[in-house]
């Protein structure tokens, strides 16, 4: 990366290779409970890394009302209410200011541009926030979260995903994964 990402520490257990694309696939957009439960169980394992003195709050990053309505409820939501119960931290809630297009086939440019001034935070005064969402890829839309975060007060932002692309197959990570049958 070029540019350093705007948070003080992302924590990423497993890369985003052919069998957790599979399970972060079947369980986004499938609604496949179990592949979501498993996705948990794999991440649980890790969560003892990012246990933090500050008193922290995790915040997940938030799918637009209109496409929990397409998809018949948020991924990253569930995933967090998990993480935020087992690690006892408070669970905050941001909104997106506006539907945004799918970043699948964009380019880093066309992501950063897509999540620019795209979330509502509540206010974060003092708090160390931990960002939560299922993939890293190029950083944009955590990285536009952190920025919302730090305008509302937060004095530390880290992320927390389940998995991240190598930076070195960051172009290939923006094509679907491959399909595979269960």
């Amino acid at each position: 990366m070029k540019q350093p990402l705007p948070m003080d520490h992302v924590f990423s257990p497993f890369l985003y290779d052919e069998d957790i694309a599979w399970l972060i696939v079947r369980f986004k957009h499938h609604a496949d409970f179990r592949a979501g439960h498993n996705l948990f169980r794999l991440l649980e394992g890790h969560l003892y890394k990012v246990s933090d003195a500050d008193s922290p709050a995790l915040l997940p990053v938030p799918s637009h009302v209109s496409r929990c309505r397409e998809r018949g409820f948020d991924p990253v939501c569930w995933l967090a209410q998990r993480v935020a119960r087992r690690l006892a931290w408070p669970l905050l809630e941001a909104h997106k200011r506006r539907a945004t297009p799918r970043q699948q086939q964009l380019t880093r440019a066309g992501r950063v541009k897509n999540q620019r001034q795209v979330f509502e935070v509540p206010d974060m005064t003092g708090k160390t926030v931990w960002l939560f969402d299922d993939v890293m890829t190029t950083g944009a839309t955590l990285g536009s979260l952190a920025q919302a975060c730090r305008a509302r007060g937060a004095c530390r932002v880290n992320a927390l995903t389940l998995a991240r692309t190598p930076a070195s197959h960051e172009s290939a990570s923006m094509a679907a994964p491959p399909r595979r049958t269960p």
